[in-house]
């Protein structure tokens, strides 16, 4: 195959802490970033997490599902225009869309992993062309179906020392190991999902902001002890989770107040994180840490602190075309960089990253 071209794609995310919709702008040929460009988010609203909320713990129905389906797409389609607007571009600069859709059950062990969001819809509410559905192919094939977003890492990090982690801390916590010669991928553990439930359930509120809450209470060590016994942390990868896996371990809190069990929830997270390094060919020279979970400064002086990691900001990344990388915005950046994969029919995934037979592409298209 000759030289690919570039193209211009916009990437679009709404993870496992259900918080809204992130929007990115990239132009790349599915092998290299030739540039990022303007990027777009928007707040779930309050209703809308609610019903989220209430299809992740069980609490659907058929009408729900496809209710919620649509107001995720149209929520989607808004945020494209927005995204459009403020990169005074029209949707005809826009060669496709990469949509991930809204995670709602995952169970690698079963093979079954549901996503939802309507991309038909999308392709004509936007009148773009939409790529989607990028983890059946590598279920299909005996893969995990998660991490997705390895290449784009190696991708993000081709310029820097070698080894160098990239740590995404959503719902749930993944890591990329990108080596001179190896990649590799997994899900860690919990991120900030339970953190994010134990807070809400106490005190109303959607997320501990910076980690205030957690910062002023005491981890309970022989809970916390309990927890990383679980056999999911010695488990080999390729491993994947589901974003309520460890659910259950709210239940056995109940007598800790909120500042304590914060703090408990938010030392599981680091130590799942410290953990995983076990599993890596040699220690990385460098961690780089996106996705919500780095706006917990608690965690993060943790990871530094304590754990003595070794962690580049994004704002130091001055390659791109841009000055830095907004860390919100990677997971949102990748599924374009997917899409332009998937266009060319490129390896999405891999034994390595997602433990599938072999590599595969994947994305299903949806043409406007």
């Amino acid at each position: 195959m000759g030289k690919r071209k570039t193209l211009t794609v916009i990437g679009m995310m709404s993870g496992t802490s259900f918080d809204g919709v992130d929007a990115a702008i990239v132009k790349t040929n599915g092998d290299t970033i030739q540039s990022l460009g303007k990027t777009y988010e928007s707040s779930y609203s309050d209703s809308l997490r609610k019903k989220i909320r209430d299809l992740i713990n069980k609490k659907n129905s058929i009408r729900l599902l496809l209710d919620v389906e649509e107001e995720i797409t149209r929520e989607h389609a808004r945020v494209v225009k927005e995204l459009l607007k403020k990169a005074n571009i029209k949707s005809s600069d826009i060669d496709l869309i990469g949509f991930h859709g809204q995670a709602i059950y995952h169970n690698p062990l079963r093979k079954k992993t549901l996503i939802i969001g309507n991309p038909s819809l999308l392709s004509e509410l936007t009148q773009i062309s939409v790529v989607a559905d990028f983890r059946s192919k590598d279920i299909s094939r005996g893969g995990q179906g998660a991490p997705l977003v390895p290449f784009y890492h190696k991708a993000l990090c081709d310029h820097l020392p070698k080894p160098v982690a990239v740590l995404n801390i959503g719902g749930v916590s993944n890591v990329t190991y990108v080596g001179e010669k190896d990649l590799m991928a997994f899900d860690i553990g919990p991120g900030s999902a339970l953190i994010d439930d134990w807070v809400y359930e106490r005190e109303k509120k959607h997320f501990d902001e910076s980690g205030k809450i957690a910062r002023n209470g005491i981890p309970n060590e022989s809970l916390l002890e309990v927890f990383m016994k679980n056999k999911f942390f010695n488990a080999k990868p390729p491993k994947s989770l589901d974003r309520n896996k460890f659910r259950a371990i709210l239940k056995k809190m109940d007598g800790l107040d909120t500042k304590d069990g914060a703090a408990t929830l938010t030392y599981l997270t680091a130590r799942s994180i410290k953990n995983a390094q076990k599993f890596f060919p040699q220690p990385p020279k460098k961690w780089i840490v996106c996705g919500g979970g780095c706006k917990n400064l608690f965690l993060m002086d943790i990871l530094q602190k304590q754990y003595n990691f070794d962690i580049m900001s994004l704002e130091d990344f001055h390659v791109f075309d841009v000055a830095s990388i907004n860390p919100d915005f990677v997971e949102a950046q990748a599924f374009g960089f997917l899409a332009v994969r998937s266009h060319y029919n490129l390896p999405l995934s891999a034994p390595y990253t997602t433990g599938v037979s072999s590599e595969v592409s994947g994305g299903a298209f949806y043409r406007f």
